[in-house]
């Protein structure tokens, strides 16, 4: 039987290899890696952001609002990146940003209605995708 080489990643962006000797998971893992490509094709006909926007928009759905540090800190990125995909999203109306009440010198961040609107999209795309795969 021949071996798949499985790649897992971890936090730090590097990569493991492994080989897998069963007959089922090598199945398993190619039948995740193919769901994952069509996941991300779906994705990739409702919009066109990278998926650390959509998992920016993501993170202010469930967090109502947050600073860009917070948002750096919740997607494992620097301030730099996060300052640089909310560049895009904020051109493209998917967020609204306010000052802090608290904080005069700190901004608050929040998903605006279109950017809303685009998640559920997307949460309506990827449920028909997995429901087509299981079927």
């Amino acid at each position: 039987m021949p071996k798949l080489l499985v790649e897992k990643y971890n936090l730090r962006m590097t990569t493991q290899r492994f080989e897998v000797h069963n007959d089922r998971a090598q199945r398993l893992a190619t039948a995740v890696s193919r769901l994952r490509t069509i996941l991300r094709d779906a994705r990739w006909q409702v919009t066109d952001l990278a998926l650390t926007q959509v998992s920016i928009l993501r993170t202010l759905e469930q967090s109502g609002s947050a600073t860009a540090a917070e948002l750096a800190v919740a997607e494992h990125v620097t301030p730099q990146a996060v300052a640089q995909q909310l560049k895009g999203l904020k051109e493209r109306g998917y967020i609204l940003t306010t000052p802090d009440p608290h904080d005069g010198r700190k901004t608050m961040i929040s998903l605006s209605e279109p950017g809303a609107a685009l998640l559920d999209e997307l949460l309506v795309t990827r449920e028909v995708v997995l429901a087509r795969a299981i079927e």
